[in-house]
């Protein structure tokens, strides 16, 4: 025989662990979002897997920006999804500059 006999039976592992953290990083940058009835300072969340950019509806009424009520449709891995009935178009940065300010296209409340 090329290897040794155990001498020992092994009877098994188990093992549960348990790990509560509550320290969650979230990327965040302050931006102003200007508008047609003022600027508003506030923090926009990075996400890079995200394919649309979302404005909180009351920041954009903050800052007087407005558009036609559409509906659009959250989707995340594993088939879930929801579709939610009252967004609205809003600019969003494209990172052209414009007099100092960053120029917009559309994004969603």
């Amino acid at each position: 025989m090329l290897h040794k006999t155990p001498t020992f039976q092994p009877m098994g592992f188990s093992g549960c662990v348990q790990e509560v953290q509550n320290n969650i990083l979230l990327k965040t940058i302050p931006v102003i979002i200007h508008g047609p009835t003022g600027d508003k300072e506030d923090l926009a969340f990075l996400d890079g897997g995200s394919t649309a950019t979302l404005l909180d509806m009351q920041t954009a009424r903050d800052v007087g920006i407005k558009g036609k009520a559409e509906p659009f449709c959250f989707s995340w891995t594993g088939g879930v999804f929801r579709l939610i009935c009252r967004g609205k178009p809003t600019p969003k940065p494209t990172g052209e500059s414009s007099h100092g300010r960053t120029a917009a296209e559309m994004s969603r409340t």
